[in-house]
């Protein structure tokens, strides 16, 4: 069974590779609808994300790091806090962008209409943000073996309009859940490590308590044994005699 630990750690890389993934795509639209300057402004919010990775990994995109059972290296509370301090200082500029792929005029009339894909060829042939783009509800993670995501706040991003600007804003709405979703876990994490900090003091406290009862009955033994009717002869615990 994998650690509750390491399901969150897997989720929160999961979800920024998600994140990264989706920003290298829209840098993608965005350059062959002929917006370069949008384009490259994603590859750059973009960066911070694949410099995390680097310094968590060693590795910019494919991190290498889940295995079979779990995880197979921790990621340290100060990696954690880099992980939020990251997401904070990128929301505000991804916001900015992901506005205009919405919203700007000129980008809408080059994406509505384009690449019409409807939902019953959709829910045939496709799955992912393509098919949420064309009001197909199919996620990976609304699977039974990633109930944990219910437990985070996931709920599936789906347009309904079936077109290239139905598909970005799947992209760019998914990009602002998984920063939730990263959040939500980071959280959980937290609570995990005080609950375990405190299983770990009351441990130590119990034994810290056998061991002051063990020292105090090694200086007391005599009165303890006499207390039971108990004596030591030659060694060898025997009962006590009674008087006559």
């Amino acid at each position: 069974e994998v650690p509750a630990r390491a399901e969150y750690l897997r989720i929160i890389l999961m979800e920024l590779s998600r994140v990264q993934s989706h920003l290298y795509w829209l840098s993608s639209v965005a350059e062959r609808i002929g917006f370069e300057s949008l384009a490259m402004g994603f590859l750059s919010v973009r960066e911070p994300i694949l410099m995390m990775f680097d310094r968590i990994s060693g590795n910019r995109i494919m991190l290498s790091l889940c295995k079979v059972g779990g995880m197979k290296k921790d990621i340290s509370t100060q990696q954690l806090e880099d992980i939020h301090n990251t997401i904070e200082n990128l929301r505000e500029r991804i916001q900015t962008l992901t506005l205009l792929m919405k919203e700007d005029a000129s980008i809408c009339r080059r994406l509505e209409g384009i690449g019409v894909l409807d939902e019953k060829t959709a829910e045939t042939f496709c799955g992912g943000p393509a098919a949420r783009g064309s009001a197909v509800m199919t996620d990976a993670r609304m699977d039974e073996s990633w109930k944990i995501y219910e437990s985070l706040g996931f709920v599936p991003i789906i347009e309904e309009g079936c077109d290239g600007l139905a598909g970005c804003k799947v992209a760019v709405e998914e990009v602002y859940h998984s920063f939730t979703l990263i959040e939500n876990a980071i959280n959980e994490l937290d609570e995990t490590v005080q609950e375990t900090t405190q299983s770990m003091k009351n441990a130590q406290t119990s034994e810290a308590n056998a061991k002051s009862y063990m020292e105090e009955a090694k200086k007391n033994k005599d009165a303890i044994l006499n207390t039971l009717g108990l004596v030591i002869e030659d060694g060898f615990l025997c009962m006590e005699e009674e008087s006559e």
